[in-house]
């Protein structure tokens, strides 16, 4: 592929450092004993955890698929492919608007306790995501291609509606959850995180109208309305603030109105519901960068670009310099601010969690983008899931059955193993025969305390309490 087309669109979409994104680990996020993972859908989750203390040393979660290029089921398969071998890859050439989805998150340390019925936390986390969509046809052929392609030059192609943008962030956020109503029938708990966000990168690209015509080594471009905006920095430079607030009820079993989680007095036990409902609001929030950056609207703009097989393109920098001396001369050019401001991937979710007892769960995830109101504001996707799962304190075994942007269903497997979870919420299409156009991992590994340690009178008679339990 050309590589100044691939340099061109890859940086606009994957913002010169991102290669995927986690979908949303659903397999694991509504367990009782992960409240870390848990508070990542809704805050409110780390109440009454069955963890007394989550201490989170290292994970790792990535997620990417797209419309357009797959790895076909012809071909060596991904497990060889990922030793070594070389990919087979396909092109779906329907004529339908595609669209991509990319995520990255490295999760650092970090560490959530329950006090009573007050819960608190404190973790880090490294996040990267780039979405992009309504990319016509030809397009897609130029970015697999290049530019060169032969059987798209001469022709004439126009661009309408189509937006990409892409982010790297840090995150330092801090978690508190609070049993706000206790009753010998229900819980209510509330719950927010509150994020210090350190922006890295940014790149976003939005074509209102466009059209466009590739050749003999030039590339014309005419009528172009829209813009694009770039911040790409050293970690730090781009600063900003976030939350997520949620809430949760929970039908209790059993209960009492005295119900203090971990009690001494009553030897550390644990409540027990028959189901929860969750709501809650993610990402509400911003980063600002102010070095290296900036937005460009361009208005019925028109330029040339020479020779384009000389072009040398192969930092971001180089990329913004170009696209500024591309259109510096266009008087319909104009440029908004010398900074960039990017929302975060808001979203509205909603939980559900049955206990048939036994440790045997059926639970429920439903989530739905919030548009920000930014102009180059990273989205989520549309989730629709079930998962049937099995939970205790040593082990744990889920298979979420989803929805993403209501496409193909998608199943997956997620488990822990004392300290350590591993899954994966997309794993159906490697193991069946087909054409595979996603994939999805991720793991964490953890020390879970289980109780208080002056609770360990009232457990001592149980022999199984091994590494998982350090600090009981």
């Amino acid at each position: 592929m050309h590589y100044f087309a691939r340099y061109f669109f890859s940086t606009l979409i994957l913002c010169s450092a991102i290669a995927f994104q986690a979908q949303e680990n659903i397999g694991l996020n509504l367990s009782n004993y992960l409240p870390l993972s848990s508070s990542q859908i809704n805050p409110a989750l780390a109440a009454d955890s069955k963890t007394r203390f989550d201490i989170h040393l290292v994970g790792a979660a990535a997620y990417g698929t797209n419309q357009h290029v797959y790895l076909e089921s012809s071909g060596p398969g991904l497990f060889k492919v990922l030793m070594g071998a070389e990919a087979e890859f396909g092109e779906d050439i329907g004529r339908q608007l595609k669209d991509g989805y990319l995520d990255l998150s490295i999760e650092g340390p970090g560490v959530l306790g329950v006090f009573g019925r007050l819960s608190v936390g404190l973790s880090s986390r490294y996040r990267a995501m780039a979405n992009v969509s309504d990319v016509p046809f030809e397009m897609t052929q130029f970015i697999h291609h290049g530019l060169d392609y032969l059987p798209l030059q001469d022709s004439i192609f126009s661009i309408r509606g189509m937006s990409t943008s892409a982010m790297a962030w840090g995150e330092l956020n801090f978690t508190i959850a609070h049993m706000l109503e206790v009753t010998e029938d229900h819980h209510m708990n509330v719950g927010l995180t509150l994020k210090r966000l350190f922006g890295q990168a940014h790149a976003g690209l939005r074509i209102d109208r466009l059209n466009y015509m590739s050749t003999a080594g030039d590339l014309y471009i005419d009528d172009f309305s829209g813009g694009y905006s770039m911040g790409i920095d050293d970690i730090g430079d781009g600063n900003g603030w976030a939350a997520d607030l949620g809430l949760v009820y929970r039908k209790i079993e059993n209960g009492s109105s005295d119900y203090v989680p971990f009690s001494i007095k009553d030897q550390c036990y644990k409540s027990s519901y028959r189901y929860e409902v969750g709501v809650s609001l993610l990402d509400f929030g911003r980063i600002r960068f102010d070095q290296n950056s900036g937005q460009v609207q361009l208005v019925n703009s028109s330029s040339i670009l020479l020779d384009y097989d000389e072009v040398d393109v192969n930092t971001a920098d180089n990329l913004d310099e170009l696209l500024e001396t591309m259109f510096e001369n266009d008087q319909n050019q104009f440029f908004r601010q010398e900074s960039a401001s990017v929302s975060l991937p808001s979203a509205l979710s909603v939980q559900f969690d049955y206990n048939f007892e036994n440790g045997l769960h059926l639970g429920a995830v439903a989530q739905h983008p919030i548009k920000g109101s930014r102009a180059y504001s990273l989205r989520r996707a549309r989730i629709l899931g079930v998962i049937p799962r099995y939970e205790s304190k040593y082990l744990e075994a889920s298979i979420p059955i989803s929805m993403y942007e209501f496409e193909r269903i998608r199943i997956g497997m997620a488990f822990r193993i004392l300290g350590l979870t591993i899954g994966s919420d997309d794993i159906g299409a490697v193991l069946v025969d087909g054409d595979l156009y996603s994939m999805d991992l991720y793991a964490s590994l953890r020390i879970p305390i289980l109780y208080r340690s002056k609770c360990r009178t009232g457990i001592e008679g149980d022999k199984n309490l091994i590494a998982p339990c350090w600090g009981q």
